[in-house]
């Protein structure tokens, strides 16, 4: 009796152990420079060191298109609407024992810097830079509004089109740090109410 109870609970590892390494190998995460892509993208989340999310928006530049689907996930992270309401309306005592939800927009921001710099540009990397473009965090506004002004730099057709959309922000010249804050108060008239 106590001999299948063993073979039983060994039977049952190796399935869980079996099913955790074919779920790694089928899931679409390419390597690049050794690492997967997913790694690189957590490295890039890591607020507390900004040195290791350096290399890995260097790293993730050099990736090119390859990194694109995980950028745009990462330019889209949302914490839960309801853990962020619970957080606001708890009891201090309750805030001071709990950990405060996580703010993405450091991780945005840089998802959208980096899929500016990446090329070619699909429509689609556009659409989620125009949204970013509106989404009230000033970080992410920034990054997604310098963004697509490289890209309208690369790419005819979408400056065209951000300039019919986005005259004052695609109006202004050069990367000065004047220009930029042009580009901020340019941005503003764009948030939605």
């Amino acid at each position: 009796m106590k001999a299948n109870r063993k073979k039983a609970l060994i039977l049952i590892v190796a399935a869980i152990v079996a099913s955790a390494v074919a779920y790694r190998s089928l899931r679409y995460d390419p390597i690049h420079e050794g690492r997967h892509m997913t790694d690189w993208m957590s490295e890039l989340s890591d607020q507390k060191s900004r040195e290791r999310a350096g290399s890995a928006v260097q790293a993730l530049q050099r990736a090119g298109p390859t990194a694109v689907p995980f950028l745009l996930a990462g330019l889209n992270k949302r914490d839960s609407r309801v853990r962020s309401f619970l957080w606001r309306h708890s009891p201090r005592i309750l805030q001071t024992r709990l950990s405060a939800p996580p703010d993405h927009s450091y991780f945005q921001a840089n998802c959208a810097g980096i899929l500016g710099d990446i090329s070619p540009t699909s429509p689609e990397v556009v659409r989620a830079l125009v949204q970013a473009l509106r989404s009230g965090e000033a970080p992410v506004d920034f990054a997604a509004a310098m963004a697509l002004r490289r890209i309208a730099g690369r790419d005819e057709e979408v400056a065209k089109k951000l300039k019919r959309d986005f005259p004052e922000m695609m109006a202004i010249e050069g990367n000065s740090a004047a220009a930029r804050l042009d580009v901020m108060n340019a941005i503003r008239g764009y948030q939605s109410p």
